[in-house]
């Protein structure tokens, strides 16, 4: 049985990308690992065929036509849909006795909102190693089953390390997140599913993906498949891609330990919640001493008023004290916000450009919020008619440039972003050619990938990071 997975790529302008930044290379976790263990039970012709390897849509008509499989498995998120629907309609012209099976959060928190009936045979919600599997049994044994059902939730530790390989691997671990910092090859790395937060802007997606409670595999687990990665590939920098990896500080700490023994030495890069890294100090320090650098912080807001509309289940003075104990232990930290939220005032924008002023974060982002399908604050926005999404191509950006939510004053949250853009370079007037930049490469990944390493390589240099130390101070930060 010949089995082909699909990568849908970031929307239209996916094709042709793959060897352009970390972001158009990065492997998708998920699919990695239902390969694996689809193989591991001896399915084991399985291909991939990555959009953002492939010239156009003739490109990938005509590979499907060659390749011809018996199977096709596409993984789907809410900005998928174009793609997607081609996708299908290409695998049935190949091969009309084909069948066809969609994964993925889109299906699992929106099973309504998908494409043709007449083109998916089977939706699998959930987590897909375990049901991938038996399906594939169920169709080279020509029985039938149910078209919509839920994958079980698998032991983590009983899972086979990862299918990078799946991907052109050698390639992507030649581009490493924040370029400038951090070193190729760069691997990444999931140590847990799951989330124990109920943000309204994400939530119910990781309760409804994985279940209710956040579930790790052992640190004994990830350290054996990190010594595998490092004979494989010398990687000289890792990022976790947990979404809050300081969650449980028992296991980071026993984590530092053992990596720390390894002698791998790669520099580190997490992302965590501040509430979290506020309550794990003597994690985060453990962490640092066996090469943590860079820790990723979403922030969303200054404003309490706000935080609390987003049960972001965090204070204001979290953020503050993330940003302290950054400086505290000597880590380079990013602050990302978010503009352009139902209820916001010009008072609650302030409050975030106040504690970027004050924290003085190494990176900052600014995202205007979007909907995105079967959130709770999605819903709240189409009960109240306030959604300005119109298709799938509005979730692709995350950028300050497009309107998303009906009420909101963007002409004050853009001038929020371009202050926050600018504090480093001067003020405002900066912020907005900073944020012109930022929006007009979009399309332009290669350039992009040059701007971000030559900032992350300013910001991340000691004379630098001296000075923005001082500047922090004169605003109200805490000394190293």
């Amino acid at each position: 049985m010949k089995i082909t997975f699909i990568d849908p790529g970031f929307g239209p302008e996916s094709f042709n990308t793959y060897w352009d930044s970390h972001w158009s290379s990065v492997l998708n976790h998920g699919l990695c690992s239902v390969s694996a263990y689809a193989k591991e039970k001896g399915y084991r012709d399985i291909d991939l065929l990555d959009i953002r390897h492939l010239k156009d849509w003739d490109d990938f008509d005509s590979r499907i036509r060659i390749a011809r499989p018996d199977v096709v498995a596409i993984t789907m998120r809410s900005c998928d849909h174009p793609n997607v629907e081609h996708i299908l309609e290409s695998a049935k012209a190949a091969n009309p006795a084909v069948k066809t099976v969609i994964g993925g959060p889109h299906p699992t928190v929106a099973p309504d909102d998908m494409p043709r009936p007449d083109l998916v045979d089977y939706i699998i919600q959930g987590e897909g190693e375990i049901a991938f599997a038996e399906l594939l049994g169920d169709i080279e044994a020509g029985r039938s089953r149910e078209r919509v059902f839920r994958g079980a939730s698998p032991d983590l530790n009983e899972l086979p390390f990862e299918d990078r390989e799946l991907y052109d691997y050698a390639q992507t671990v030649k581009l490493p997140n924040y370029p400038g910092v951090f070193k190729s090859p760069m691997v990444t790395m999931l140590t847990c599913r799951g989330c124990a937060f109920r943000c309204n802007f994400c939530a119910p997606h990781a309760e409804v993906m994985f279940g209710k409670r956040m579930r790790y595999k052992s640190v004994e687990h990830v350290i054996e498949e990190l010594k595998l990665l490092h004979r494989r590939w010398g990687f000289r920098s890792l990022k976790f891609y947990n979404s809050d990896f300081l969650a449980n500080p028992n296991w980071a700490l026993r984590f530092a330990e053992a990596y720390g023994s390894t002698g791998i030495g790669a520099p580190i890069m997490i992302q965590t919640r501040a509430a979290s890294l506020c309550r794990a100090e003597e994690a985060l320090a453990a962490m640092k001493e066996v090469g943590l650098k860079l820790v990723l912080m979403g922030w969303e807001s200054g404003s309490q008023k706000i935080l609390d509309f987003l049960n972001k289940g965090c204070q204001v003075e979290h953020n503050y004290r993330s940003a302290e104990l950054c400086r505290k232990h000597g880590l380079l930290f990013s602050g990302s916000f978010m503009f352009g939220i139902p209820t916001e005032t010009p008072e609650d924008i302030a409050a975030s450009v106040e504690l970027a002023r004050r924290t003085r974060p190494h990176f900052a982002s600014v995202a205007f919020f979007t909907p995105l399908p079967g959130t709770h604050l999605a819903t709240y926005c189409e009960e109240r008619n306030l959604s300005l999404v119109s298709g799938p191509n509005d979730l692709l950006s995350f950028s300050p440039e497009k309107a998303k939510v009906k009420g909101v004053d963007y002409n004050i949250a853009r001038r929020g972003a371009e202050e926050i853009l600018g504090m480093k370079f001067g003020g405002r007037k900066a912020g907005r050619l900073v944020r012109a930049v930022y929006v007009s490469t979009k399309g332009n990944l290669k350039l992009r990938h040059f701007l971000v390493y030559s900032y992350s390589r300013m910001v991340s240099c000691r004379p630098y990071r001296w000075l923005l130390k001082r500047g922090a101070m004169k605003s109200g930060g805490q000394e190293e």
